[in-house]
């Protein structure tokens, strides 16, 4: 399989975005993260039906693996709930059932800074950094100003969203690469 620089070019782009957007995960990127694989699954789900076998294949394997990902990574409010009552280590390995999802609580322990209060921003110095000519920043007066403060759910939403589009990629090119098989078995016989 060759790659082209343009194509070299924009994963490089996506990887860095997405690395940027988890040092400092606010719930507008993770929204915005959400939407985007949504966005993503849906159009290859239209190009399933739409497009001849040969891109058919990739828009199957992309819509089946980044949806059945993001389908099982959704946490369930209800399940959220119950888990928010329950203390111990029991809550601990409830919370985390994918592998990637414990990986993520990783990830966050390691970048998150010990600097800011829990309270304000779940561990990351609230935005921004500095106050206006030399004054300390004032508390967010909006409530649409929360969207703006980091925390442990926006990272969480922007892992699991840019880790589903990973996975349908992988899955498009499996689906790809298993319909080239067949075709060639169908033409040798």
């Amino acid at each position: 399989m060759r790659f082209s620089v343009k194509t070299l070019l924009a994963v490089t782009a996506v990887i860095a975005a997405t690395v940027a957007s988890t040092l400092y995960p606010v719930l507008l990127v993770a929204g915005a993260y959400f939407f985007t694989a949504l966005v993503t699954i849906l159009m290859a789900i239209v190009a399933a039906v739409q497009l001849p076998a040969s891109r058919r294949a990739f828009a199957v394997g992309y819509a089946v693996f980044a949806g059945g990902y993001l389908w099982i990574a959704t946490p369930d409010t209800k399940l959220q709930q119950v888990l928010s009552q329950v203390d111990g280590p029991r809550a601990a390995t409830l919370e985390a059932p994918l592998l990637t999802t414990g990986l993520l609580y990783v990830w966050y322990d390691l970048i998150k800074p010990g600097l800011a209060s829990e309270s304000t921003s779940g561990g990351w110095p609230a935005y921004p950094l500095h106050g206006v000519r030399g004054r300390p920043p004032a508390e967010p007066k909006l409530a649409s100003a929360t969207l703006l403060l980091p925390n442990r759910f926006a990272f969480l939403s922007i892992g699991h969203s840019a880790f589903a589009m990973a996975l349908g990629c992988f899955g498009g090119a499996f689906g790809q690469r298993l319909w080239k098989g067949a075709a060639a078995e169908r033409t040798a016989s």
